[in-house]
């Protein structure tokens, strides 16, 4: 823990290296997660709008065609019972029929609801004067109608009825009078009066009732001078004035019927501009409610496509930015970490200002790094104190085979002269020093022998170290093989990401090559609304279902490129806990050994100079054979 202490104290941190941050280093990896799908949520809420706004826009044009198509059929229904009634009446007035006014009645009234419902609709607002023009139109029509249906039953539905038929029975009677008593004057007379009842009886006359009433002062005039008898006379001349009475009613009437079949061609005279501005009116706006579909439609499209495609790019932008933010520096470190396993410790280690995991991978390699350094020069160290213990060693024991070799030929003489046990005596107790030299040739071989023990138990640790650079070489290739594992994960990735973009061009090319349905013929307004309204929604949902597919495969696609970058995440983790592990281990083994080494290297010093001494103190006690002589 001290060494972590130690190395982590030397380490500078992300501030200090603010020039070495890559992209978006600034941000943890989490961080980055979590905006990918923030942003990616916002998409979808980006996507759910255009649909929403594109499925507004779509009701209100179908609303509006639709409400477009409700005006045309009412004024349609309008358009054709107008023209049935304003061509009807006058026939209706001749036949003088109950069931004809009935039918009318039931006609008008159909008319007049119609009417209602147009002006009623807030879609017809432009048209409302036109139709209230013909209800009040067609109000006053029936209105007349009734008058002059009134009038003609009064004038005669059916022969011999009415003031026609009492009128032709007065006068066929007065005729028969006249023709009893022979007058030709009063026949003349009554036979123009019966030219103008015949013409009153006739349907669209207007005989002239000032010429009926001279005439009829005429005639009785002449039945009042005729010589004939006073009772004649008299019968005549009240049978004169009763058809008199009944012809100046008849000839009344038939101006009053006149005048309101008159007022009832006025009504149709004005009405019928009125009817066409109507139609006019229901096709303007079921051409403009088409226009107002197509241009709808092509807006929806547009929306989609570039709303769509904008969202698409962003999305693919920021995903790419952050694939792009963890895969550069995570490819410089297994660059970095490549050249570190194969012992180039000068080379670079990018990513160091960056806070996220990379950043935290990037120390932990330069804390191998340097811990690989210090191991590397405590190594040169010890190799050095190693050959300079080796060469202590070596004079050493030249020097202690010199004196083991003077030693034996001092000890040749004395086995050659066996003489007498007094002389070998005598030469023990003359040469007592020579035992004394035996003792520290004994003392040398002795400290060859520690020498040797001491190089054999750094042998073994030496072993031990290489079995220990054994373990660290396999947690080294655990790191190269995630951050390969990570490379292989970023190329799946960008993968998928070249496969969302592809998607997102297919869905922009699908929305430019959808057709624009024809408009239809504005002969049949009902009917091609109908096929094109049909054509329209099979379009849209053939649209909305094949982007609804496209959207899908990109989601799908970002997806498993989340799921890939999270991989890639807790790859970096594990490798950035194993490097900093082991960066932590290789710190303390490598101050363990070294200060191992150091005490070894300087008790074989100690145990070296504690040799020479031996061998300077002795040096002098040794004798001289360099002469030839004997020893003094």
């Amino acid at each position: 823990m001290a060494g972590e202490d130690t190395i982590s104290d030397r380490l500078p941190g992300p501030r200090e290296h603010a020039m070495q941050r890559t992209l978006l280093g600034g941000m943890s990896l989490r961080a980055r997660m979590a905006g990918l799908i923030v942003l990616s949520i916002a998409a979808i809420a980006g996507f759910a709008g255009l649909f929403y706004v594109a499925d507004q826009r779509s009701e209100a044009a179908l609303q509006r065609l639709q409400a477009a198509m409700q005006i045309q059929r009412s004024i349609g229904k309008v358009q054709a019972a107008a023209l049935a009634e304003l061509g009807s009446h006058r026939n209706m007035l001749a036949a003088k029929a109950e069931t004809l006014v009935k039918d009318y009645d039931r006609g008008i009234e159909a008319l007049s609801s119609n009417l209602k419902t147009l002006i009623e609709n807030p879609a017809a607002i432009d048209g409302q004067k036109t139709a209230l023009t013909l209800n009040d139109g067609f109000t006053q029509h029936a209105t007349h109608f009734h008058n002059a249906a009134k009038i003609a039953v009064l004038l005669g539905a059916r022969p011999r009825t009415g003031l026609i038929g009492n009128a032709r029975a007065l006068g066929d009677k007065l005729e028969g009078e006249l023709a009893k008593i022979n007058r030709a004057a009063l026949a003349s007379g009554l036979g123009r009066l019966r030219l103008i009842e015949a013409a009153a009886a006739r349907d669209g006359a207007a005989p002239n009732e000032k010429v009926a009433r001279a005439e009829l002062r005429k005639l009785a005039q002449a039945i009042s001078k005729a010589p004939i008898e006073a009772t004649a006379r008299a019968g005549l001349a009240k049978l004169a004035s009763a058809y008199g009475a009944d012809l100046t009613q008849l000839l009344r009437m038939r101006e009053m019927f006149g005048r309101e079949v008159s007022r009832l061609d006025e009504i149709d005279a004005y009405i019928a501009p009125n009817i066409q501005t109507l139609a006019l009116f229901g096709g303007n706006l079921d051409l403009s409610a088409r226009q107002f579909a197509a241009e709808t439609q092509n807006l929806v499209r547009q929306l989609l496509a570039g709303g769509g495609g904008a969202i698409l790019a962003v999305l693919i932008l920021a995903a790419l930015l952050m694939l792009a933010s963890v895969t550069k520096p995570v490819r410089g470190l297994a660059h970095a970490a490549s050249f570190l396993a194969r012992g180039d410790h000068g080379t670079g280690i990018p990513a160091l200002g960056n806070y996220d995991e990379t950043g935290e991978l990037a120390h932990a390699l330069v804390q191998f790094r340097e811990n690989m350094a210090h191991a590397q020069r405590l190594r040169d160290e010890l190799e050095l104190r190693l050959q300079k213990a080796e060469a202590e060693a070596a004079a050493s024991a030249r020097a202690a085979a010199s004196a083991e070799a003077a030693t034996s030929e001092d000890t040749a003489p004395e086995d050659a002269s066996e003489d007498t046990a007094a002389d070998a005596a005598e030469d023990a107790a003359t040469q007592p020093e020579s035992t004394e030299v035996l003792a520290p040739a004994a003392g040398l071989q002795n400290l060859s022998n520690i020498n040797i023990a001491d190089l054999s138990r750094q042998l073994a640790e030496t072993s031990q170290n290489a079995s220990t650079a054994a373990h660290e070489a396999e947690r080294t290739e655990m790191i190269i093989n995630g951050l390969a594992s990570s490379l292989n994960r970023i190329d799946q990735t960008e993968t998928l990401m070249a496969s969302i973009s592809d998607q997102m061009s297919l869905l922009v090319v699908q929305s430019q090559l959808t057709d624009e349905p024809p408009v239809g013929d504005q002969a049949n307004l009902v009917l091609l609304a109908d096929k094109r309204r049909d054509d329209e929604n099979g379009a849209v949902r053939s649209i909305g279902q094949s982007l609804s597919d496209r959207i899908g495969v990109i989601q799908s696609g970002t997806n498993q490129a989340i799921r890939s970058i999270q991989q890639i995440g807790e790859t970096i983790g594990a490798v950035n806990d194993v490097a900093l592990e082991f960066a932590a281990e290789s710190s303390s083994d490598a101050l363990d050994v070294a200060t191992v080494l150091l005490q070894q290297s300087e008790e074989l010093r100690g145990k070296l100079d504690d040799l020479l001494g031996k061998i300077k103190l002795e040096g002098g006690a040794l004798p001289n054979y360099s002469s030839g002589g004997d020893p003094e």
